[in-house]
């Protein structure tokens, strides 16, 4: 949590050396998983749920995050990558064995894990809550999130967004 004496200078300063941080340990993370994908290659058995090239690591990723960064700076040539709308999609394509690894968000493994989806999480980043928003249309007069009570909402369930919405509607004292 940020102290309110902070400047938005610092705060930004500090988000953008954590942000450093988070990209450097993914691209580690994602270097480590290739190289043990590599290094394994060939020596396993007849998996149900091998992909037909079993040495090709699949990446989940989303328009976020150090994933997005390792592919689009072609890091990583030879994983497949498959590109997600969010976290609960991706969790589903892991379940599915489409994917071997990928990043989501803080509530997408909570559901997940609700669902009975077998997953291992094997590396955190600091949560980036600046990071999320809800956005209005500016001609329609909202001023403020308490300005949508009795108003539709669109989300992804289960996704960051949709915590998100918990936490606003019991800050401001509504329910769906």
């Amino acid at each position: 949590m940020s102290h309110p004496a902070r400047s938005l200078r610092d705060r930004s300063r500090s988000l953008s050396h954590a942000a450093r941080g988070r990209r450097a340990f993914l691209a580690g993370l994602l270097a480590v998983a290739l190289t043990a994908t590599g290094a394994t290659a060939g020596c396993g058995g007849d998996s149900a749920d091998a992909g037909a090239d079993a040495g090709k690591l699949l990446v989940g990723y989303q328009r976020f995050g150090g994933l997005s960064l390792v592919k689009a700076r072609s890091a990583a040539p030879d994983a497949t990558w498959s590109l997600f709308e969010s976290g609960p999609a991706l969790t589903e394509a892991l379940k599915a064995g489409a994917i071997d690894i990928g990043q989501v968000g803080e509530a997408p493994p909570i559901f997940a894990a609700a669902g009975k989806i077998k997953f291992r999480i094997i590396g955190t980043s600091e949560p980036v809550p600046q990071g999320e928003a809800v956005l209005v249309k500016e001609s329609k007069g909202f001023r403020s999130f308490a300005d949508l009570k009795g108003r539709t909402v669109a989300l992804n369930k289960g996704s960051n967004v949709n915590w998100l919405l918990v936490r606003l509607l019991e800050a401001h004292h509504m329910t769906l």
